[in-house]
């Protein structure tokens, strides 16, 4: 069946609908096998994508009467097409009253509409009999219409916090599709201006770990002579690290990277090296210590002070302390003229120096016209604050003085509005992020402050401080306004991201994943990306040495999320879960086992709708757990009924080398065993190396199909892997999760789109 711009899980959903024992069966219409199933297919083929549009189905029951449903996506949608039906249907030649139909669990057929559009937002009528023909050319007029006028709302009825926190976790989990949707999205909303979401495209990359691109954007040199935010500056200059410098770090090559750094990088990206201000991620860290070293004269005022910012267990400490011995040490005479150590510093664009010596300086019309002529670079909430109170103990005269100058009237002006935006709230950790946002639950610029204090709050004294992390986990989950509850759910990618470790959870962090999952399962909203959030702290509570009452609680708030949840269509979460907890030790046996045993029952419930790699990934999972038995109680359809689904993708598999990436052993195994057992002449080969190596290089230039885990693999990795993949061969295939499910259903996906194509 030609289904061109639907999604895979749309697919899924379509031949489930067609699987609930209606007359005709699914195979009837997708191979047209009968006149009935022909004129069913043309009509399918004929709708627009799911989700951009509603979709109307029929059904043909037994005793050959035939009903339509129209199935909507989110609230607003569902009312215009009420408004559409009215208008092309009406009230003659069917029963249609114009009112939503209720769907009963118990009922297969309705059950499973209900899944696929997420919420009440489905209408059915039946013909009446002598208007079969009339009611199916007045439906047929009404999509006709939406081609040419397509509807106002193209996607589910979102806020644009709802929408940038779907975006910002799919950042979280690494899901390359999900994040380009929700930019897109994003963009068609016309809520956000073209710098903002180039800002977007900009972290996206970032956290993709494609820092290449980033640096070979057309729009570079804009990008570097604009007034940034600091998480925008905290990427690229972490672009610039890992692209050009991290390479020298090997063999502590300290002359060479100084050599490379005057030749190339300041001149092409000094612009970025002008002004760390707060940021304090290693990478940007090391990238500033390099420039200030390499500058000429040095900046040897910066370079104790970035030493001191670089965490003593940062594996580029030694390189780190090699660079700033390159430096003699400062000495500043008692006497010396601060004010003049700042101009000069200014002079040489050196805005982290001047700003260091003005703090030691009195508020004087000299100092505040230094102090004004910093913030154009290094304006945020602590220098915004401390350049208000110095102008404010100046006189009225003095002030006018000091903003004779139009650029500094204009960082005046915008000081005021910065400090007017934050209504006296200047948070500098979650902490006080949350007490101002329990004190204000209206405070509009939350989620931006949130986003904001990622890149700029320290994250040492939270990880040496386990006191301070309880306090924060229980702070969490503190009762509050739904207005504030509400903003602290969007801001749940934000904090978890400040507390991954690219990516991997910290066995010191374990109390604040705790209290985010229980936020996700006590969720009435649940869905979207919070699966892979879910399946993210999850799997960092199972691997950060959790006492048993901390594993059973874990599991207990898994198990809910999926018995409230769970579905065929979200299987794959469920078995990379199971994959996790073989890995593990099972603390408490009977918390593992009420899990197991609520996705037994998804299974034993929709044995029709499993797929075949499902059930031989949920047999290795029995096996590997023990329980056989369990499985060999389910029913599924006989092989014959099942074997047209994997013929295609099976012959095109056969002979193939599939290489597949991953940190996590143990499901690159499982993953391995289940595809021998699909395809036994397919030649599957693992790679775990944390870095460019000769047989990954090999790999990449020789697979004809090449998964990358890139949830659980470094950055330094995945890029170079993407230098390696030749013209021609298949591109790489990103799963939605690191497990070993997602591994072969990524695999098999991608394989039937080639071989439908």
């Amino acid at each position: 069946m030609n289904l061109n711009g639907w999604d895979e899980v749309d697919r899924l959903a379509l031949q489930q609908f067609y699987e609930t024992g209606q007359a005709w069966s699914w195979g009837e219409i997708d191979q047209a096998s009968s006149a009935r199933g022909r004129s069913a297919r043309d009509w399918i083929e004929a709708c627009p994508p799911p989700r951009d549009h509603p979709v109307i189905l029929p059904v043909l029951h037994d005793d050959e009467r035939s009903e339509w449903f129209a199935i909507a996506f989110s609230d607003a949608q569902c009312e215009e097409l009420r408004e559409h039906l009215n208008a092309f249907l009406g009230p003659v030649g069917s029963d249609y009253h114009g009112r939503r139909s209720d769907m009963d669990s118990a009922i297969v057929l309705e059950s499973t509409i209900e899944r696929w559009s997420g919420g009440p937002w489905i209408y059915r009528f039946t013909p009446l009999p002598e208007c079969k023909n009339q009611v199916r050319e007045a439906l047929n007029r009404m999509r006709q219409v939406w081609r040419l006028q397509p509807m106002s709302e193209r996607a589910p009825l979102r806020t644009t916090d709802a929408m940038l926190r779907e975006f910002f976790a799919a950042l979280l989990n690494t899901d390359e599709k999900s994040s380009s949707y929700w930019l897109q999205q994003l963009h068609l909303s016309g809520r956000l201006s073209a710098e903002n979401l180039h800002f977007l495209q900009i972290e996206r990359q970032g956290s993709l770990g494609r820092w290449t691109d980033m640096l070979l954007d057309a729009r570079l040199s804009m990008l570097l002579a604009m007034r940034r935010p600091s998480r925008i500056t905290s990427l690229l200059v972490e672009a610039v690290w890992r692209t050009e410098l991290a390479g020298f770090v090997a063999g502590n090559r300290v002359a060479d990277a100084l050599a490379h750094t005057r030749a190339n990088i300041l001149q092409n990206y000094g612009a970025l090296l002008q002004a760390r201000g707060s940021l304090a991620q290693p990478p940007v860290v090391l990238a500033f210590l390099t420039a200030a070293v390499a500058a000429i004269p040095p900046r040897k005022e910066q370079v104790p002070l970035l030493l001191a910012a670089l965490p003593q267990d940062c594996p580029e400490r030694p390189f780190a302390e090699a660079m700033a011995a390159h430096v003699a040490p400062s000495i500043r005479e008692s006497k010396a003229d601060l004010l003049e150590l700042t101009a000069r510093a200014l002079s040489s664009r050196d805005f982290d120096s001047a700003w260091l010596h003005l703090q030691n300086t009195v508020p004087s019309v000299k100092s505040c016209e230094l102090r004004l002529d910093c913030a154009i670079e290094l304006l945020g909430p602590d220098v915004a604050r401390q350049t208000f109170d110095a102008m404010a103990q100046l006189q009225p005269d003095e002030r006018s003085q000091v903003l004779k100058l139009r650029s500094r009237l204009r960082t005046w002006q915008e000081i005021e509005e910065l400090l007017a935006s934050q209504s006296g709230k200047t948070p500098t950790d979650w902490e006080t992020w949350l007490e101002a946002l329990d004190q204000d639950s209206t405070w509009s610029q939350a989620l931006e402050v949130a986003h904001q204090g990622v890149s700029e709050w320290a994250l040492n004294p939270y990880e040496t401080d386990p006191g301070r992390v309880s306090k924060l986990a229980k702070q969490l989950l503190s009762n509050r306004p739904e207005s504030a509850a509400i903003k602290v759910r969007s801001a749940i990618p934000h904090i978890a991201q400040f507390f991954f470790d690219d990516g991997v959870g910290e066995p010191v962090f374990l109390p604040i994943y705790q209290s985010l999952l229980w936020l996700l399962a006590a969720d009435q909203r649940f869905g979207g990306q919070d699966w892979g959030m879910a399946q993210n702290l999850g799997v960092a509570i199972l691997n950060a040495g959790a006492s048993g009452s901390e594993y059973q609680e874990a599991l207990e708030l898994l198990s809910a999320i999926w018995s409230q949840r769970g579905d065929v269509l979200h299987l794959n979460w469920a078995l990379d879960m199971l994959d996790e907890l073989i890995v593990v030790p099972a603390l408490v046996p009977g918390a593992r086992d009420g899990f197991f045993t609520a996705v037994w029952r998804t299974i034993s419930d929709n044995a029709r709708r499993v797929s075949l790699d499902e059930r031989q990934m949920f047999k290795l999972i029995c096996t590997d757990l023990g329980r056989e038995a369990e499985y060999s109680a389910l029913t599924f359809p006989a092989p014959d009924a099942t074997a047209p689904e994997g013929t295609n993708w099976a012959e095109a598999l056969r002979g193939k080398l599939v290489a597949i990436y991953t940190l996590t052993e143990s499901a690159g195994l499982r993953a391995k065993r289940t595809l021998d057992a699909l395809c036994s002449s397919l030649d599957v080969r693992l790679n775990h190396d944390q870095g460019g190596s000769e047989r990954l290089r090999s790999l990449a230039r020789e697979a004809d199909y090449f998964v990358v885990t890139t949830r659980s693999a470094k950055h330094a990795a995945t890029e170079f892997l993407k230098n390696q993949r030749p013209r021609g061969k298949s591109p790489f295939i990103y799963p939605s999760g690191k497990g070993s499910s997602s591994i072969v259903s990524s695999l098999l996906s991608a394989v039937k789109t080639q071989v439908a194509s």
